[in-house]
């Protein structure tokens, strides 16, 4: 048995994937025939010559194919039995079969198609009529393959769609419900003594627009994650106005359960990275949630944790909640989507599923813990400093900077860090040709290149590298070993950042750079 790939000149008609062909004749001589026959016609495919039947079952033990070209002398019983096994066996079933025969007898041909033959070819082969009818079937093949696809594509989004309007539905009708009966109450239908005034009513009524509003949020992000289209919108915000905005949102349902409130955020200004709404709406939902089911109070604690100098640290908020509290057993599995912890507890389920989704998008975490009456929602942004900390770019007005990555969502970050870090002029490029052209038109002062990205040729950028002038500076970002072996390619001094990205000493290592480019004068252009 001997397996390889055939090419096809640009005559061949593509089909979607390189098909792969069996071949099966206990003559050597025919199988090589049948290859010499596919190569002269440029015929595209991966091409499996098997000397018989039992070595062609022991390779389709193992592997699927598109497509069996079977020898069948005379009278052809041995052929039969083959494909009978072949039909009979799971993941077989749909493989297209051709009969190469000696034969044209009508009989021969009705039971071959009867037996689950998908063509045949008379004796002696004809070359154009063979790969013809191949190219044929295994377009077909493609056709179905492509069709199939989209049908689980098309229910998958159907399921989705089924999912989110009986979620829909589910979350939003008790929101409704409550503003109509507040909206009647105004109007003075079945008022009685002891209504709440109408200032009280209307804002019951917008505390209800505020949880609807939060799960058509929590719905449309869903949707967008499980997409893959969510995208963070990062920028430096203050984790102490961000967190007050949070909990001012909040008062009103506080005001409204008569429950007792207690926040405790960070006494310095302390600034945070990410995207400022996707996290804001992180803690409105479980802050919403400890508000919605706690006995008698709930805390919010915002602190600074795990920080030094160099990195700065992570901002740790802990929601805590009297409430009904989560089975140790439950804990494992609460943030998981269409999960509710307590049967006490309404709602999607998807509150705690995005809340989740969103803190790992930023590198963050989510836990919780019950224990002694109390629930402890422990939220973790990866990246907390103090504002006087984060360093000054504005004044570098000269300097050019270049970033390098295949990655769209990276190469914005990178950008995005500097231009907050008050560059002005940032350029960054998403192609491999591009980095010479901007090398040679606009020679930046620092290039800060991905080497994490996938498809960008790193002996091609090594190449480029040696070619620039010696006064460009190089960052990489990458792991310790990958950068390490990739600085072996290269004859310049070259600065290393670890992924993921921490903004402070990213910031800080361009201002370093720049200083000692530039000791009088800098900024980053395109």
């Amino acid at each position: 048995m001997s397996k390889e790939a055939i090419q096809a000149d640009k005559r061949t008609t593509p089909v979607p994937e390189i098909p792969r062909v069996l071949v099966v004749d206990e003559d050597v001589a025919q199988l090589q025939l049948i290859k010499l026959i596919l190569l002269r016609e440029n015929f595209t495919c991966e091409l499996i010559l098997c000397e018989g039947r039992d070595k062609a079952f022991e390779y389709l033990n193992q592997e699927v194919v598109d497509l069996i070209l079977l020898e069948v002398k005379m009278p052809g019983d041995e052929a039969f039995a083959f494909l009978e096994d072949l039909k009979s066996r799971p993941g077989s079933a749909d493989t297209s079969v051709i009969f190469l025969t000696t034969s044209q007898e009508t009989d021969f041909v009705v039971k071959a198609f009867e037996r689950g033959a998908s063509d045949y070819i008379a004796k002696p082969i004809n070359s154009a009529v063979l790969t013809a009818r191949m190219q044929s079937i295994l377009q077909r093949k493609a056709l179905e393959r492509q069709l199939k696809a989209r049908n689980r594509e098309l229910e998958e989004t159907n399921r989705l769609k089924d999912e989110l309007l009986l979620v829909c539905s589910h979350d939003l009708r008790s929101p409704l419900a409550a503003i109509e009966v507040f909206g009647q109450l105004l109007k003075g239908e079945g008022r009685k003594e002891g209504v709440p005034s109408d200032l009280n009513l209307v804002t019951r009524i917008i505390n209800q627009c505020r949880m609807a509003r939060r799960l058509v949020d929590n719905l449309l992000n869903y949707q967008k994650f499980e997409a893959g289209r969510l995208v963070p919108e990062t920028s430096f915000f203050s984790a102490r106005e961000m967190l007050r905005s949070c909990c001012e949102d909040e008062q009103a349902f506080v005001h409204a359960r008569e429950i007792g409130f207690q926040t405790e955020l960070p006494a310095h200004e302390i600034l945070c990275y990410g995207d400022r709404d996707l996290l804001a709406q992180v803690v409105r939902n479980v802050l919403g949630n400890a508000i919605k089911f706690t006995e008698s109070k709930v805390s919010l604690i915002a602190r600074v944790v795990d920080f030094d100098k160099a990195h700065g640290g992570k901002l740790q908020v802990r929601i805590i909640d009297d409430g009904p509290g989560i089975q140790p057993n439950q804990e494992r599995w609460i943030f998981e989507k269409y999960t509710k912890h307590d049967s006490n507890r309404g709602g999607s389920g998807l509150g705690l599923y995005i809340s989740r989704n969103l803190l790992e998008m930023h590198g963050g975490s989510i836990a919780v813990k019950s224990q002694n009456g109390a629930t402890t929602f422990t939220l973790t942004i990866p990246f907390a400093i103090a504002a006087h900390q984060l360093p000054e770019l504005s004044d570098f007005s000269e300097a050019r900077v270049l970033v390098i990555s295949t990655s769209r969502p990276t190469a914005l970050q990178l950008e995005g860090i500097l231009l907050e870090g008050g560059l002005v002029y940032v350029s960054k490029t998403l192609a491999e040709r591009t980095p010479v052209e901007i090398l040679e038109q606009n020679s930046p002062d620092i290039v800060v290149a991905d080497l994490e990205a996938s498809g960008l040729n790193l002996y091609r950028l090594a190449r480029i590298i040696n070619a620039a002038p010696p006064e460009i500076r190089w960052i990489f970002l990458g792991k310790d070993r990958d950068v390490s072996a990739f600085g072996k390619l290269l004859e310049k001094p070259f600065s290393h950042l670890p992924v993921p990205v921490n903004p402070l000493p990213y910031l800080r290592m361009v201002r370093d750079l720049m200083r000692a480019r530039q000791p009088e004068k800098a900024t980053v252009a395109l």
